[in-house]
């Protein structure tokens, strides 16, 4: 439940009344001050003049960085900065912030899109309190148990560019992409499917990777049916591999006997269809890999572009 609006002052703390647990998840909303520099979300374990925090997220407007860190004992961890994408804050912005609870890991969403993942540094049973401050007007702060990560967002929020209805009548166009890209089918993969990636790849690329996929939440993690993934190295040996993911773990890796078709600053068509017994992946028309079914196909409703490509346009036939 949300807490009464009149506690939504700045700087905000809330004692806890019960301890956090695997399937907590706090959800904090409000909107960046036209002249932030940075705000601050902690999860705290004590109230004394110092006290420890098992979860520091502090997003940084003048750097468009965002740090994640712990304090013990009146010392800092390792800090920890990298995000799944790019800064998701700006001034006058509104914003909604979710940090999930699991067995291991706290998993923050911005907007409802997965961000980052923070492995725990102290137990989760030892945190007392919320405490928000910094350039930020808060309008709402909820913790609450949730079976799934991210959740939706509410009603009136702004639609996410991260997610992206794709229709099973053509071709859906859309302007150059960052992603993730999470393309949500109209209904679920058949028989024949046709999907096509038009796309470009980052000159300096680590990886990237697209799923076929069952829903597009990240805990519980979904069914993969395809998973196919570009992997490059500064030595020019670039590996294509695909698998996939079912019964709570990845399979066996498979290699295509062949050379990696994608080459950085390149633009690429990569084309997956779906047969009977397997699903073929072309790319420029020319065959990439043949994956033999893991996983029933019937319930894929999402495709997921994840890493150093930019995507231009995705045509689905359903």
């Amino acid at each position: 439940m949300p807490l009464p609006p009149r506690r939504y002052i700045n700087p905000f703390s809330h004692q806890l009344t019960c301890a956090l647990r695997p399937q907590s998840d706090l959800v904090v909303e409000g909107i960046v001050r036209e002249k932030a520099k940075s705000f601050t979300v902690n999860l705290v374990i004590g109230r004394n003049e110092c006290p420890n925090i098992a979860f520091h997220f502090n997003p940084r407007l003048d750097q468009c960085y965002v740090a994640r860190n712990t304090l013990l004992g009146g010392q800092w961890g390792d800090e920890e900065g990298c995000g799944v994408f790019g800064f998701p804050f700006a001034r006058g912005k509104r914003f909604l912030i979710e940090i999930y609870l699991t067995h291991s890991q706290f998993l923050v969403a911005v907007d409802g899109v997965h961000y980052c993942s923070y492995a725990y540094r102290t137990p989760i049973e030892n945190i007392t309190g919320i405490d928000v401050s910094g350039a930020v007007d808060l309008t709402s702060v909820y913790l609450r148990t949730s079976l799934v990560f991210p959740s939706a967002l509410p009603p009136d929020f702004p639609p996410s560019p991260h997610f992206i209805p794709l229709n099973s009548e053509g071709t859906t166009e859309h302007e150059l992409q960052v992603t993730p890209i999470y393309g949500i089918f109209q209904k679920k993969l058949t028989l024949n499917s046709e999907i096509e990636i038009i796309g470009r790849i980052k000159y300096l690329p680590t990886s990237f990777f697209v799923n076929l996929q069952e829903g597009k939440n990240i805990y519980p993690h979904p069914e993969i049916p395809l998973h196919i993934s570009s992997r490059f190295s500064q030595t020019k040996n670039f590996v294509v591999l695909a698998n996939a993911w079912h019964d709570k773990g990845w399979g066996k890796e498979e290699f295509p006997n062949k050379e990696s078709p994608f080459i950085p600053g390149s633009e690429f068509t990569l084309r997956i269809v779906c047969e009977s017994e397997q699903f073929i992946a072309e790319v420029n028309n020319q065959l990439l890999l043949e994956f033999n079914h893991r996983v029933p196909y019937t319930n894929i409703d999402t495709i997921l572009i994840y890493g150093d490509v930019f995507v231009y346009n995705i045509r689905l036939n359903l």
